[in-house]
């Protein structure tokens, strides 16, 4: 989906296209348990299953019959199966790419450090009896704001740079990650994390469109696939360290841990990530689409 957007989008409205689909992945997110809860519910396991399935066919169809892709086929097939893993192997050793996949990996990891502990966390401030709709309300908050920052940010990448504004948001989700140490009441939790979405959810789709500026045209789909796989190690790798500091040190822990990574991230962009001009990609976009004759 991202390499669809990145292909077919101007380059200087990237970082709100970007925007745009983080926010909608952020609502997904979000409504997406609540429905299959309501649905399991009321019709038990195999309805919700099979309203998976519907949500993941309507969607295809959708960019099926609207959307408008110009595909050139390479000159050049398929080397064979090993060519993703070349071409990984590849954005790794690019210097533009590779500081980009080290931020991905950090901020999505990040985003999931405090996930095993938040729940004992708002069990332990709501009580027993009201720990699951609590947690509800806690992680709603925190959904919509960041489906409300990444289009907000994506807007503002736009005039006033990605790689300026990814680094303000990193340092103000670092500051916004201690005051939860303090919280003492479901509502607290929910402001503090609501305001700390804020933040963090423009974060995502900022560093996807950064990803999106570094890519060669015609490669958008072997980058964003190495990306997903950092993605994928990220989603991993979160939860796991989150887990085992929450359990070996503190339940709240894990903020500390997520203030020092996204301080971390914004050192690692103001001092390693070049962003791209979207001028330069345009030229090298006309290239691509209009190669020179051969003599």
């Amino acid at each position: 989906m991202l390499a669809l957007v990145a292909a077919g989008t101007p380059r200087p409205r990237i970082a709100f296209a970007t925007g745009v689909i983080q926010s909608a992945m952020f609502v997904g997110a979000t409504a997406g348990p609540v429905i299959g809860g309501i649905l399991f519910d009321a019709y038990g396991m195999r309805i919700a299953f099979f309203a998976n399935g519907i949500g993941l066919a309507v969607p295809a169809l959708m960019i099926h019959l609207f959307v408008r892709e110009r595909f050139q086929r390479p000159d050049t097939p398929l080397a064979g199966p090993m060519e993703p893993f070349r071409d990984l192997l590849q954005a790794v050793r690019s210097r533009a790419l590779w500081p980009l996949l080290i931020i991905v990996f950090l901020v999505h990891s990040s985003m999931l450090v405090t996930f095993p502990a938040l729940p004992v966390i708002v069990e332990a401030v709501a009580g027993p009896g009201n720990a699951a709709r609590a947690a509800g309300v806690v992680f709603m908050a925190m959904g919509l704001s960041q489906a409300i920052s990444a289009i907000a940010m994506g807007s503002i990448a736009t005039r006033v740079g990605m790689k300026r504004t990814f680094a303000i948001l990193c340092i103000g989700a670092a500051a916004l990650y201690v005051p939860p140490l303090f919280a003492d009441s479901t509502m607290q939790l929910a402001l503090l994390l609501g305001a700390v979405g804020l933040f963090q959810g423009g974060l995502a789709g900022t560093v996807n469109g950064l990803v999106a500026m570094a890519s060669p045209p015609g490669r958008e789909g072997a980058i964003f696939g190495a990306q997903q796989t950092v993605l994928a190690g990220a989603i991993a790798f979160g939860p796991l360290v989150g887990g085992a500091v929450a359990f070996a040190i503190d339940l709240r822990a894990p903020f500390v841990m997520n203030a020092a990574l996204f301080f971390a991230t914004a050192i690692i962009a103001t001092l390693l990530v070049r962003e791209a001009r979207p001028s330069a990609h345009r030229e090298a976009r006309k290239e691509a689409d209009n190669p020179a004759p051969q003599a």
